[in-house]
């Protein structure tokens, strides 16, 4: 592996480059792939696509390599540098990746307009069906059905054909075309009879199906989720359950309350059943039936609740839709109801989750006292202080900083008694970002000081190295830090040279 992009002059200047520095000079294969995978997207985020490419091509790991040099390749098909992202596609060496990354680069000059790239593309392919779909949205979005269905239709595999309407579908709904729009999702539908896939020939039914309630002709969604309906009552895997409640949903929304509850009683798994009943007290609650939400809501937990373990399927589903409800309720105005549901989850990670999104509910309602309190509870000080720094960035998306010192203050005091070093320091590094975002900029730098004082505790090298990378978005001038934060760095630096 090549050592020599970054000089250690450039390493003890800036902090990205001390970052890189450091994860160039290591020498495990997992090491470094994760090292170069926090170091290169910060690069293209900086425009320097070149660095980040020679970067990307030292990775031992060929799927590491890959994944990073589409991420390279993608970001130059974003600035129109076509010529050089299409080298890039031409070193990705798995054969399915490269043609995935020609694929989106493809689809992505269709839909820009550059037809005639695309279409060099798609030539270049042996399956170009999904360029060839989106360069036949591009020449028809504004032409008549006919034309549409004669375009879409060439294309050969039916996937392709259905997404292919449904964005030319979607177009039309904002130009406020709606006889065309039912023709063109009744194309669709057509196209997805051809899907040979059920799972996937269910979703496709079921985006169709959205699209008409977005088009609001309701009558024709719900024969639409009703056909969806059917497809998923034969899929013969485990997401049958999944796809049944899918179903439900969209004849809920449509308007059809017999068929969706018709559909919700033939789901057998109790996880399922319950996510479903969220997912209707969802949209209940958005319709204004605020009662008929709850109700449904309550049932959802009572189902989870006395689900017996030989029942469950899925635990970690299970738990994780125990969380959304719990957070549902707290969306719906009842958080102490939410918090109590929380606490019983039998998954502490789950729970944690669940009370700080609880908290974030609150900052948003404008109970800023209520969302501290509610981090607090918390059993661990990592996720105390987190949620307080989730609290704190609500608070700025509504504008109201005046608590904000405060709430940045009690979250560096939790971070300082965390035991875990790592955990410790990626607070540091958010609160330091934080403070520089609201113009605090010395006492940002004092805790970016602190950041690197606990990442020079932190004994795997490749962690230290997404750590520095991370704080570099916050810090990227050494000379501003204090004298030993810069001589602590070049302690690192110099240990990797070791």
């Amino acid at each position: 592996m090549s050592s020599d992009f970054i000089s250690r002059d450039d390493a003890e200047r800036d902090l990205l480059s001390a970052a890189t520095f450091i994860g160039e000079r290591i020498h495990t294969a997992d090491g470094q792939a994760e090292s170069m995978s926090a170091v290169v997207p910060l690069y293209l985020t900086r425009g320097d696509v070149d660095l980040a490419a020679e970067l990307a091509n030292t990775v031992d790991d060929p799927f590491t390599r890959d994944k990073l040099i589409v991420s390279v390749a993608q970001k130059c098909v974003e600035v129109n540098d076509n010529e050089y992202a299409l080298q890039l596609v031409d070193a990705i060496e798995d054969d399915g990746m490269r043609l995935l990354a020609l694929e989106r680069i493809g689809m992505a000059k269709a839909a820009s307009g550059d037809l005639e790239l695309a279409r060099e593309i798609a030539s270049q392919m042996t399956q170009p069906d999904f360029v060839d779909a989106s360069i036949a949205v591009a020449e028809t979005e504004n032409g008549s059905v006919e034309e549409a269905k004669a375009a879409v239709g060439a294309v050969e595999f039916p996937s392709a054909r259905v997404q292919a309407f449904q964005q030319i579908a979607a177009k039309w709904i904002e130009q406020k075309r709606p006889e065309d729009v039912a023709a063109i999702l009744e194309a669709s539908l057509a196209s997805a009879d051809e899907i040979e896939h059920r799972e996937e020939q269910v979703r496709a039914v079921c985006d169709t199906g959205n699209l008409f309630i977005t088009a609001e002709r309701r009558d024709l969604a719900v024969k639409t989720f009703q056909k969806a309906h059917d497809f998923a009552a034969n899929v013969e895997s485990a997401h049958k359950d999944f796809y049944l409640g899918s179903s439900a949903l969209g004849l809920l929304q449509s308007g059809s309350n017999d068929l969706a509850e018709k559909a919700l009683g033939e789901i057998t798994d109790k996880t399922q059943i319950a996510a479903t009943l969220l997912a209707f007290a969802r949209h209940l609650s958005n319709v204004g039936k605020s009662d008929d939400a709850l109700n449904d809501l309550e049932e959802a937990f009572e189902i989870l609740e006395g689900q017996q373990e030989k029942e469950t399927r899925d635990s970690r589903a299970r738990n994780s839709i125990w969380t959304a409800i719990a957070v549902q309720f707290a969306g719906f105005g009842y958080a102490d109801r939410g918090i109590e549901i929380a606490k019983k989850n039998i998954d502490d990670r789950e729970a944690a989750k669940a009370i700080g999104e609880i908290a974030q509910i609150l900052a948003t309602t404008g109970d800023a006292k209520k969302a501290c309190e509610t981090a607090r509870m918390q059993e661990e000080h990592y996720d105390q202080a987190e949620t307080l720094l989730s609290v704190v960035d609500t608070l700025a998306l509504k504008g109201e900083t005046a608590d904000i010192p405060s709430i940045i203050g009690e979250a560096e005091t939790i971070t300082n008694i965390v035991p875990q070093v790592s955990a410790k320091a990626d607070l540091l590094i958010e609160i330091t970002k934080r403070r520089k975002e609201f113009g605090d900029v010395a006492t940002a730098t004092a805790t970016a000081e602190d950041a690197i004082a606990a990442i020079l505790e932190i004994r795997d090298e490749s962690r230290r190295v997404t750590s520095l990378a991370s704080l570099s978005s916050a810090v990227a001038d050494i000379s501003t830090l204090s004298e030993s934060a810069q001589n602590g760095l070049v302690r690192l630096i110099a240990a990797a040279e070791a």
